[in-house]
């Protein structure tokens, strides 16, 4: 999910029903060992369970094969582990995503679930994943789910905590392995970028983000990589002047209603609207909830619902809405009935068998 500062955290994205915690971890050089892992294991490579047609950047816009303009519309599931521990990983979790109207799935893999799980064992969740999206014509965006400062090692909680070496690990690990996949279309380098106090700039994340590119593209050059902008991945202003300097990339974005505020589309548009002249702009994440308490994502189907997604309307933006699990927040599930969640289940669900 998102923060706004150093600040207290709902940890809705990690699915904890806890409330709110004030945490900053930081994390040296050697805080998850030299690769992040002592598994040490090179995958061969998937091999695709149903066609799908490559996407690939040109210009503002990801097209097909054909060149035709294609934008997504779908839903950010919860992590793998977590819904395995649910007793829910299965086909039916796919099946139920499909005829929510999706055409696209981001799956967020946090760093601790991933050491947890190992690499092996982990990958073999994400193999069910492809396949069970593929045969459902959706394609499919692995995000690394940490949020904080990947240059100065800083991180919101532990669950993100990582290092530079086990992050280039992961993205060289799935790039071997989906390398001849076009489904998994997309690659989120990292969830949420902030420096949490440190003197990390937009310049240095994009530095480093050249480097995971660079990895992701030895095994899969035509990978679309998705990078976020600072202030929890919605500030793309300094972007215009200062793009990442590789092909294929298109830019996320995680406008949440504690942004600028439910309805603000003049923000919007000097914040990451003008982007979407220039470059592909992906909103991989946004929600609301009308819990007052959840002051991240607190709005209405009416106000925030309709105008942001108007808005991306407006932009050719392709969008994930979080999050299609009944516990992390803000939900769109009900219960595991898969029944919609008032109101913002309801509203997305209607948004997407329309689309």
């Amino acid at each position: 999910m998102i923060g706004a500062g150093v600040r207290s955290v709902r940890f809705g994205s990690m699915g904890s029903t806890g409330g709110w915690l004030a945490v900053l971890v930081w994390a040296g050089a050697t805080a998850c060992g030299s690769g992040g892992s002592a598994e040490a294991w090179v995958p061969d490579p998937f091999v695709p369970t149903a066609p799908m047609s490559a996407l690939q950047v040109n210009g503002n816009r990801i097209v097909d094969e054909s060149g035709a303009t294609v934008v997504l519309r779908g839903l950010a599931l919860a992590d793998p582990d977590q819904v395995a521990r649910d007793g829910h990983w299965d086909e039916h979790y796919f099946q139920q995503a499909r005829s929510w109207g999706a055409r696209v799935v981001r799956i967020p893999i946090h760093p601790q679930f991933w050491r947890a799980r190992g690499p092996k064992a982990y990958v073999a969740l994400l193999d069910q994943a492809v396949g069970w999206a593929e045969q459902r014509g959706m394609y499919v965006i692995l995000d690394w789910h940490s949020i904080g400062d990947p240059v100065a090692g800083r991180y919101q909680d532990a669950i993100y905590q990582t290092t530079q070496d086990e992050t280039k690990a992961f993205w060289t690990t799935v790039s071997t392995r989906y390398m001849n996949d076009p489904a998994v279309a997309f690659y989120e380098l990292w969830n949420e970028t902030t420096n949490l106090g440190s003197s990390t700039t937009w310049h240095d994340w994009k530095g480093l983000a050249e480097q995971l590119i660079d990895l992701v593209r030895v095994q899969r050059s035509n990978a679309i990589a998705i990078v976020g902008g600072f202030n929890w991945s919605y500030d793309l202003t300094p972007v215009g002047a200062d793009p990442v300097l590789r092909g294929n990339v298109a830019y996320s974005v995680h406008p949440y209603p504690i942004k600028r505020g439910p309805i603000n589309t003049t923000a919007w548009g000097s914040d990451f609207g003008y982007l979407t002249a220039t470059y592909p702009v992906f909103a991989t994440e946004f929600g609301f909830d009308t819990d007052p308490s959840d002051t991240v994502a607190n709005a209405t189907a009416d106000g925030y619902g309709k105008s942001i997604t108007d808005y991306f309307a407006s932009k050719g933006m392709s969008w994930t809405v979080w999050c299609f699990h009944p516990t992390w927040s803000p939900v769109l599930l009900k219960d595991w009935s898969y029944a919609p969640a008032e109101p913002q289940g309801t509203f997305f669900q209607t948004l997407l068998t329309n689309q």
